[in-house]
């Protein structure tokens, strides 16, 4: 039921953005920040909340909603890319991870880092989608500081995708081990993994401007 009514809130937003953009891959990046802003202000309020089981049940909704909804445009415009196949995968373990999970575990401090590293991208993938519509119609855009917001982007993934969450991991497995099964555990590897195939991807980028 939470998850219906999470993939309901998302499909209205999809729908109502249309109104107002006509870039499919703007009104993408649009639902994108507002998952991550709600899914940080939960996490944050139902730290200091009494009542966790809410605040788990609103990120369940938001998260789980806003990966329905994107691997469902995955599937509708057939776009199976490397990178799609990845984050299909990638939805598909953290939703196991978060249902299984307490509120307040080293988790839920896993996800809100998570997606505290992908807000930066949210605004360079505006600027970069903005620039191709430009460029389509030979009009020049130059996004602003580019290069400095791709190499925040990649400080900040790398940093904390790669280099500070396995030790909240290994916080995980000694002190929630009696409320998160070991299986969970273990599917932190491929999330970890995808977190370096893309920082490599962001690396790469960032290296050609500079």
């Amino acid at each position: 039921m939470v998850l219906a009514l999470g993939l309901f809130i998302y499909f209205l937003l999809d729908h109502e953005l249309k109104f107002i953009e006509k870039n499919t891959k703007i009104i993408k990046n649009y639902l994108a920040f507002v998952h991550i802003t709600v899914c940080l202000t939960t996490c944050i309020l139902g730290y200091f909340s009494s009542y966790p089981h809410i605040f788990k049940s609103i990120i369940f909704a938001n998260t789980g909603g806003f990966f329905i909804n994107e691997v469902g445009f995955f599937i509708r415009e057939r776009h199976f890319t490397k990178t799609n196949i990845f984050l299909i995968m990638h939805h598909i373990v953290v939703l196991i991870i978060i249902s299984n999970a307490p509120f307040r575990t080293y988790v839920y401090v896993l996800l809100s880092m998570a997606e505290f590293t992908n807000l930066p991208g949210c605004f360079l993938y505006h600027f970069l989608q903005r620039k191709k519509e430009y460029d389509s119609k030979k009009i020049t855009y130059n996004i602003p500081y580019e290069v400095l917001q791709k190499k925040i982007q990649l400080i900040i993934y790398f940093g904390i995708r790669v280099v500070i969450s396995p030790y909240f991991v290994y916080q995980s497995f000694i002190y929630d081990t009696d409320r998160i099964s070991t299986f969970n555990g273990i599917l932190f590897v491929p999330i970890y993994a995808i977190g370096v195939f893309w920082s490599m991807k962001l690396y790469k980028n960032y290296i050609k401007l500079v």
